[in-house]
């Protein structure tokens, strides 16, 4: 659910991200929008679609499985639900930035606030589920007094440099 945006998000093995309005779920509507995931496996190319088809013509064996991965997961961030990943039977991750709530715009102007950064291999086999585990905001000030990089002394030889943000993290189960 993509709480602050006040949508629900659906997924299922046809690869289509489905966003639902929860300010209006008693009437029966489509989704408000659509996104394809387009998870299609590396072995999909119309060279291995041919040599399939010239096999299946001479009555030989079929040499390449060639059919679209399924996804099988999907997560959200919390902060601000402007990022989401999903997850397939492939062992690979998709990120998308989506800055919109899909309810304003014209199909062009809502398209162009959504993108792709990455497309990843991050297992070599099925991937069962993913969490993503969101780091703070940088603006939150530590009540922590140990966490004062003033007091910290370090060996001689060793130089302070800015404390960096962590990136957030992806927990994948997989088998």
């Amino acid at each position: 659910m993509l709480e602050k945006k006040h949508l629900l998000l659906s997924m299922t093995a046809d690869q289509w991200l489905r966003f639902w309005d929860l300010n209006d779920l008693q009437s029966p509507k489509p989704p408000i929008w659509k996104i394809y995931a387009d998870h299609m496996s590396p072995a999909i190319n119309p060279e291995l679609i041919r040599k399939n088809e010239e096999a299946a013509q001479a009555g030989d064996q079929i040499p390449y499985v060639v059919a679209p991965d399924q996804l099988t997961g999907v997560a959200v961030t919390a902060v601000d639900n402007d990022s989401l990943v999903t997850t397939d039977t492939n062992g690979r991750i998709k990120m998308f930035k989506i800055r919109t709530d899909f309810r304003e715009g014209s199909k062009e102007e809502i398209e162009a606030k959504i993108s792709n950064p990455w497309f990843i291999k991050a297992h070599r086999q099925l991937i069962n589920s993913v969490e993503m585990v969101e780091q703070l905001d940088k603006d939150v000030e530590s009540d922590n007094e140990d966490d004062d990089d003033d007091s910290i002394e370090l060996p001689e030889g060793i130089v302070k440099t800015e404390r960096q943000p962590w990136p957030d993290i992806f927990i994948l189960t997989a088998s």
